[in-house]
């Protein structure tokens, strides 16, 4: 008899210490409400006793709204002696209203009759706030894709299923059903429906990634719609699983449509490559009106030259004088013209030779000196001490642009 004894006493122990150390609340009460048992959860989360809470009702713990609200449950589970499972949330011990799920079973004797119900409650708060945090963050996603219009894919290189959303399918002019429906539920999709002379860049670029080569995939390319056009499409992503030996196993991205983008870029260079070829046209023609010109005024400044060198009188010394002084000039302009042209064409060439400044500068004065005295002017030539005589350089320019400066106005 004391042997039995014993192992009753044993087995209710580990009976007891096994409901002590569940995490969940666990609870046996008879028919008519009563606790017959309770854990150690149970008491620290409801802050009452196990010798006050045994044998006492619900009523007289919690009050009569929470003894109503689980007296109707605790009835059905033992007037079905069915199982019962549901969500419920209650605030117990003072402190914050959290969530559980219920399970409710009725236990019966030798005869199946009913003897008593158990109940257990598992706190499933934390898992309610993460599941309504990830709903959110899905949310937040869904919006910020149909706001920036990106299409996202999903592909799985293992099993080479890819997952697209409906916004990837209307950038084609698909429906995510019709999509569905014409082709496959794997990367051939993809494969399908990009651009032939494409494709083979969009694999490199993907297979470089995989390997881990690259820090994420960039590509562009163009996909075929609904309509039988080519659409151009920006696509990125990136491996968010790798195996062991660092292959991607799991890439997520996402598609922008570009098309509009690239037929601006078109007829953007479209537009440079005319104004391009009207800039060459207008400096081939200055170039070619300046060196007309030129030839005829080459001729006036050498006939002028050679005359003075000959017995004049004074006034026609000052007529041809003027007459070269002018052709000088005109003759400076025309070079700017030119220069100017060749500028824009890209081929203005610049000399490069060893000549003395002293003369550059009597030829200046020399040139601007007859104009200066028409007007009234004295021309002052201030030279500093320093400034060596001997440069390297274009002196033709350097003559003109000097008198280009103090003529105009």
């Amino acid at each position: 008899m004391k042997k039995a004894e014993r192992e009753l006493a044993q087995s209710q122990r580990l009976f007891k210490e096994f409901l002590d150390n569940m995490p969940s609340l666990t609870y046996i009460k008879d028919p008519e409400g009563r606790y017959m048992l309770v854990n150690h959860t149970w008491c620290a989360l409801t802050g009452i006793e196990e010798s006050q809470a045994i044998g006492s009702q619900d009523v007289t713990l919690f009050g009569s709204e929470i003894a109503h609200k689980t007296g109707l449950t605790d009835n059905k589970a033992m007037l079905s002696m069915q199982p019962m499972v549901y969500e419920d949330n209650f605030a117990l011990g003072g402190g914050d209203l959290r969530d559980y799920v219920q399970h409710k079973f009725a236990i019966r004797d030798a005869n199946g009759d009913l003897m008593a119900m158990g109940g257990v409650a598992v706190d499933i708060t934390s898992m309610k706030e993460t599941q309504q945090a990830l709903e959110l963050s899905e949310e937040r996603l869904n919006l910020a894709m149909f706001c920036s219009n990106a299409g996202m894919w999903d592909w799985h290189t293992d099993t080479n299923e890819l997952v697209t959303n409906d916004i990837w399918a209307s950038m084609l002019g698909f429906t995510l059903e019709e999509l569905n429906e014409q082709f496959p539920l794997t990367v051939e999709r993809w494969h399908q429906l990009v651009h032939p002379d494409d494709l083979n860049a969009v694999r490199e670029a993907l297979t470089l990634h995989m390997r881990g080569e690259t820090e994420s995939f960039q590509a562009e390319f163009r996909m075929r719609t609904k309509s039988g056009n080519w659409k151009w499409i920006m696509s990125s992503g990136k491996a968010t699983e790798r195996d062991g030996n660092g292959r991607a196993v799991r890439l997520l991205g996402i598609h922008l449509d570009i098309d509009g983008m690239k037929q601006l870029q078109s007829d953007l260079e479209e537009a440079r490559d005319v104004a391009e070829k009207a800039t060459l046209a207008k400096s081939a023609f200055l170039a070619n009106m300046s060196h007309e010109i030129r030839t005829p005024m080459n001729a006036i400044l050498g006939m002028s030259h050679l005359a003075l060198q000959t017995q004049l009188n004074s006034q026609q010394q000052s007529y041809i004088s003027k007459l070269n002084s002018s052709a000088e000039l005109l003759l400076g302009v025309i070079n700017d013209i030119l220069d100017f042209s060749k500028i824009e064409a890209g081929k203005l060439d610049m000399e490069y030779t060893q000549f003395q400044l002293q003369d550059v500068l009597d030829h200046f004065v020399g040139l601007i000196g007859m104009r200066a005295r028409e007007k009234h002017l004295e021309l002052l030539l201030d030279m500093d001490t320093d400034i060596p005589g001997a440069l390297k350089g274009d002196p033709l320019r350097l003559g003109r642009y000097s008198s280009t400066l103090v003529t105009t106005p």
